[in-house]
């Protein structure tokens, strides 16, 4: 199922001392739940889309799960609306609004 979370995305340090340690784009929301974003047909890391919201409190739209111990969240890079700037006052946001 969709559904819409809102955070400040950014760039974190995951998976430590494995081979998949590296910066991943996750989104950190107000409720303090982390979610590693991801595309099945592209690198979010490596994406201009994800790089120019880095920093900046959006609203993603996607599927999410807990997958060993970490919640992620897929996103469709080609959908425009996966990812929206919010203002800041948008913080208290409910994070878990389903479509």
């Amino acid at each position: 199922m969709i559904n819409k979370k809102v955070g400040l995305l950014k760039l974190a340090l995951m998976f430590e001392q494995s081979k998949s340690e590296g910066l991943y784009p996750v989104l950190q929301c107000g409720d303090g739940k982390v979610f590693r974003i991801y595309s099945q047909s592209q690198d979010c890391s490596q994406d201009d889309i994800v790089a120019r919201h880095l920093d900046k409190w959006v609203e993603i739209s996607g599927v999410s799960d807990n997958l060993r111990g970490h919640w992620r969240t897929k996103i469709d890079l080609n959908d425009v609306e996966a990812i929206i700037p919010v203002s800041r006052s948008f913080e208290n946001h409910d994070d878990n609004e389903k479509m």
